[in-house]
């Protein structure tokens, strides 16, 4: 929209190669945006979806700028009934995920990385931690997971065999991805968990 109020004084003061019309679109499927910036219908794409993130940073090195976020996407537990009101059966889930995987479902290391704790690595008062690794690196950070470990934590909540439900909302933000849902159950079977899924709105009311 233009400024009601502007008007102008001196055409020098208002040179050639400054935008005079900004238009801002809400309403492109993540694919066609993406599509428009290649073949030249579009300036700028404020976030590219995760799938796309890998090619474009191959195909169009200049032109792709990331920044981190300060935002920890995680998976929440319910820690009031089975089988995670068990603390062995909280800590196998952290030991057995592969975060690699998730990352490599969520666009790759352009677009998340890992962490093993609340705050985000852009946040001020991070410090690199993980103790729910196969072996800690001298950083601090997650190399690998220990599913055996994991198994073990099960076995000994008594947790095996008990049913999990993972709910999932499939609102239209770019993290986490399904695909990082059919993971999560993948890992809840691996731990000997009759894993289900469930998919939710989320609701402003």
């Amino acid at each position: 929209m233009r400024n009601p109020w502007f008007r102008e004084w001196s055409a020098q003061a208002q040179p050639g190669g400054y935008p005079d019309r900004i238009v801002l679109r809400l309403d492109v499927r993540p694919a066609q945006a993406v599509a428009d910036v290649e073949h030249g219908r579009a300036d700028v794409l404020l976030s590219p979806p995760p799938g796309s993130v890998g090619q474009l940073a191959t195909h169009y090195t200049s032109q792709l700028h990331t920044g981190p976020l300060a935002a920890t996407i995680a998976l929440v537990l319910n820690t009031r009934v089975a089988p995670f009101n068990q603390l062995a059966a909280r800590q196998a889930v952290h030991d057995a995920i592969d975060r690699a995987t998730v990352i490599a479902r969520n666009g790759g290391r352009f677009a998340v990385q890992a962490t093993c704790q609340i705050l985000p690595p852009a946040m001020l008062g991070y410090r690199p931690y993980c103790p729910y690794t196969i072996s800690p690196s001298p950083g601090g950070t997650w190399t690998a997971p220990n599913l055996a470990l994991a198994q073990q934590l099960v076995r000994e909540s008594g947790t095996r065999g008990d049913r999990v439900t993972l709910l999932f909302s499939r609102q239209a933000l770019p993290f986490p991805s399904p695909a990082t849902a059919h993971y999560i159950l993948s890992v809840f079977a691996e731990l000997g968990y009759r894993a289900s899924w469930r998919s939710v709105r989320n609701s402003n009311k």
